[in-house]
């Protein structure tokens, strides 16, 4: 519970704060901009698949998330504490070419680090791969053991682990 405040606390105060504004890029052209864009599509896409697949058609189905789903909730609300990566050193700075608004720092009782508030956190990108890289990767892993343990019955898992 105390994340889902957290997260709350940290959106509404964004939002409704000077800090919401698209960060500069600065005069330095990217030339990897195309990169960035199909990343943010790609992040999205999966996104969307996967909330669709693992949480609406499961609650719609059955009446209740499932286990999937409730990961894919616990991602979404865990997301707002990636932006500690910034309290000692901003690390994405190429998120000033993304779909971005600065970062909700501030708002976070007790933040350390002065102007993490300008940090360019990638709405598109960085929401979207909490998920993917999550519950994506947890679902493709349990695919592969599925599939080792048809192929191999007698396998136990630590063997799965080495060979997956």
């Amino acid at each position: 519970m105390t994340i889902i405040l957290l997260f709350a606390n940290n959106l509404i105060h964004w939002l409704r704060s000077p800090d919401f504004v698209r960060p500069d890029p600065g005069p330095d052209p990217y030339p990897y901009l195309y990169v960035l864009r199909v990343t943010e599509a790609v992040s999205v896409v999966l996104f969307l698949y996967i909330g669709n697949h693992v949480l609406l058609q499961p609650w719609i189905k059955n009446g209740y998330p499932s286990l999937d789903g409730k990961m894919f909730i616990g991602g979404f609300f865990a997301s707002t504490l990636d932006i500690l990566f910034a309290i000692f050193n901003p690390t994405w700075a190429m998120n000033a070419y993304r779909f971005s608004y600065g970062s909700w720092a501030n708002p976070i009782p007790g933040w350390p680090s002065p102007g993490a508030h300008k940090i360019p956190w990638g709405l598109l990108w960085c929401l979207p791969a909490y998920i993917w890289l999550g519950v994506g990767a947890a679902i493709f892993g349990c695919e592969i053991f599925n599939l080792l343990r048809r192929k191999f019955p007698r396998m136990d898992t630590m063997t799965m682990y080495i060979v997956g």
